[in-house]
């Protein structure tokens, strides 16, 4: 008889602990872009361009200078733009670089899609920079971030909250 209570004790303790609640389902982690910034202006209110980048590369010794370029292409993840940022600076470590028209400039070009036409924006002097915050070897990343104003030659667009994040390519 004890034998007979003692197996109905495994098996009814066994059953009740394989009857646990399932383990609730994580929620999920929030995509981020290392290529981002928001615009305004023109026909841009806070649009932020997060880039699924297809193409990005860091870029030091430009035409045998000492000047780095930074591109990033991409499109957007609801396929509504495609954009790139085209920067160049004169240096080839982690700083500031202030935008001007000789060593540190640069372009972003957003095109919505399908089909529409190019705004191509260009820094404009002494309105904003670029930060480098890390300079890595070839292989390595080039991260930073970049705001100021920008320029279609009509209009003007405030770009803020700008990061890029590329490869190092030479």
């Amino acid at each position: 008889m004890k034998t007979i209570l003692f197996s109905l004790f495994l098996f009814s303790t066994f059953l009740l602990s394989s009857c646990s609640k399932p383990s609730p389902t994580p929620a999920p982690t929030p995509t981020t872009y290392d290529n981002t910034f928001t615009v305004n202006g023109g026909t841009f209110t806070n649009t932020v361009l997060n880039l699924n980048a297809n193409y990005v590369i860091g870029d030091y010794g430009l035409n045998g200078s000492t000047q780095t370029e930074i591109f990033v292409k991409g499109t957007t993840p609801d396929g509504k733009d495609s954009a790139f940022i085209d920067f160049v600076f004169g240096g080839s470590k982690a700083g500031t670089y202030a935008f001007n028209t000789t060593s540190n400039f640069g372009s972003i070009f957003v095109t919505p899609l399908p089909g529409g036409s190019t705004i191509q924006m260009d820094a404009k002097t002494g309105s904003g920079n670029m930060v480098i915050t890390s300079f890595g070897g070839v292989g390595g990343n080039i991260t930073g971030t970049f705001s100021g104003t920008f320029s279609s030659g009509t209009t003007d667009y405030v770009v803020s909250n700008g990061s890029f994040s590329v490869k190092r390519a030479q």
